[in-house]
C-alpha cells in the first residue's frame, strides 16, 4: 500500500523544466549571469547553495509579487491533477519535494491540494522586497535527505513510499523509495527507477493496473 507519494515540481507537475530559468528569463538576468551561475554549479565548481544564492541576489529589491506573477505562468503538467487525486483517495499523503522556490510550489500544491512542500524561500524584507537571500532547505543533490526526514517523522516504511521525478536529481528519491517512476525527458534516467513513463496519465494508468 502507497502511504505517502512524493512528487518532483519543475518538469514534473509543472511544465517547465527550471523555475530558476524561467525567473531568469522574464527579468532579463539569464545570459551570462544566470546560465553562468548553474554552469559553475553543473561544474562542482560552487555548491548548491552557492549557485542558489548567486541567482538571488540577481533579483534583489525586486517585489515579490513580481516573482509571484512570473511564476504563475508556469502551467501545470496534463495529468498531474488527476494522479494527485487517485492517490489521495486511496489513503497516501501527497508532498513535493524540490530543489526549485516557494513561490511556485505554494500556488501548485494549493491547485493540486498537495498536503506538504518542501523546497527553497526567496527572502523578503517587511514590505515583501526580495533581499537577495534564499533559505535553502533542498539542495538539488541532497533530496533524499529531506525525503528520509518525512519518512521517519511518519513512521512510513521504504515499500510505502512512491517517487514521481523527472531528472538525475531525482534519482536519489527512487532509491528510498518502494515505487518509482521518470518522465521520459531528455536525462535518461530509465534504469535508476522501477517503470518509465510518457506522462502523467501513464502513471496513473499504470497504478491502477497494477498498484491500486
Amino acid at each position: 500500500m502507497i502511504k505517502l507519494a512524493v512528487f518532483d515540481l519543475d518538469g514534473t507537475l509543472t511544465n517547465h523544466h527550471s523555475v530558476w530559468e524561467y525567473i531568469h528569463k522574464a527579468l532579463g538576468t539569464w545570459k551570462n549571469r544566470g546560465e553562468k551561475h548553474l554552469e559553475q554549479w553543473v561544474n562542482n565548481e560552487i555548491t548548491y547553495e552557492q549557485f542558489a544564492q548567486r541567482d538571488a541576489v540577481e533579483w534583489q529589491g525586486l517585489h515579490i509579487q513580481r516573482i509571484r506573477n512570473i511564476v504563475d505562468c508556469i502551467q501545470i503538467t496534463q495529468g498531474a491533477g488527476s494522479l494527485v487525486k487517485l492517490v489521495k483517495d486511496t489513503g497516501s499523503m501527497a508532498i513535493i519535494i524540490s530543489s526549485g522556490l516557494d513561490v511556485l510550489a505554494d500556488r501548485v500544491a494549493s491547485i493540486l491540494d498537495v498536503d506538504e512542500y518542501y523546497t527553497n524561500k526567496l527572502m523578503t524584507d517587511y514590505v515583501g522586497r526580495l533581499t537577495g537571500e534564499v533559505r535553502v532547505k533542498v539542495p538539488a543533490d541532497k533530496k533524499d535527505a529531506v525525503l528520509l526526514e518525512v519518512r521517519d517523522r511518519r513512521n512510513i516504511k521504504e515499500s510505502e513510499i512512491m517517487t514521481v521525478g523527472d531528472t538525475y536529481s531525482d534519482i536519489p528519491l527512487f532509491k528510498k523509495s518502494g515505487l518509482s517512476f521518470a518522465i521520459r525527458n531528455n536525462d535518461d534516467i530509465s534504469e535508476e527507477t522501477k517503470h518509465t513513463a510518457e506522462d502523467l496519465y501513464e502513471i496513473s494508468d499504470i497504478l491502477k493496473k497494477h498498484y491500486l
